[in-house]
């Protein structure tokens, strides 16, 4: 995938009309051009390009076509970057259950390191979303998400969190354990 990074035109801008300066401030245009020589345009902020590096976002974006738009869009995936054992060093924690939510299918965890508590949101499908989470009036809320790379173990179970564009930070299908209760 070939890149270009520059200024947004007052032609890109146009269409935003009065919301152009809203819209586009702190943004780049950046070009995308595939072997086929399709072309797509993503208004990219400047701290997410200078983050990402044109590198990184050459070698880890796609371009789609839209047959509703009738145009070629591209995504940059956030993936190798926030996975990057590097920047997210790999570590575990164990934990011990507290509670289930009523009603919900939502466990609270506590850390036996800290002491702080966490939320283990289930989904019908092989998924698990971990938050931090404070008790707050007798009720549990949620709060960031834990970052990537983070194993957490039960006893003998352990199921590790990494980050997808998809979703975020959570316990895929290949990482969600069904038997980390049980430990």
């Amino acid at each position: 995938m070939e890149i270009e990074i520059r200024d947004i035109t007052p032609e890109e801008a146009a269409p935003y009309g009065e919301n152009a300066d809203i819209v586009l401030t702190g943004r780049k245009a950046v070009v995308f051009t595939d072997a086929d020589g399709n072309v797509g345009r993503l208004y990219m902020k400047e701290e997410d390009i200078d983050l990402l590096g044109k590198q990184y976002i050459a070698e880890n974006s796609t371009l789609e076509y839209s047959k509703v738009c009738e145009e070629w869009f591209p995504k940059v995936s956030w993936n190798a970057y926030k996975n990057d054992p590097q920047r997210n060093p790999p570590k575990t924690i164990d934990v011990e259950f507290v509670c289930d939510m009523e009603g919900e299918c939502t466990e609270i965890w506590r850390r036996l390191d800290t002491g702080g508590y966490l939320m283990r949101k289930l989904c019908n499908e092989p998924f698990a979303r971990w938050l931090v989470c404070r008790e707050r009036q007798g009720w549990w809320e949620d709060g960031a998400r834990v970052r990537p790379n983070i194993t957490f173990r039960h006893r003998k179970q352990t199921e590790k969190v990494r980050y997808d564009d998809w979703n975020e930070t959570a316990a895929y299908s290949d990482t969600f354990n069904p038997n980390f209760r049980e430990g």
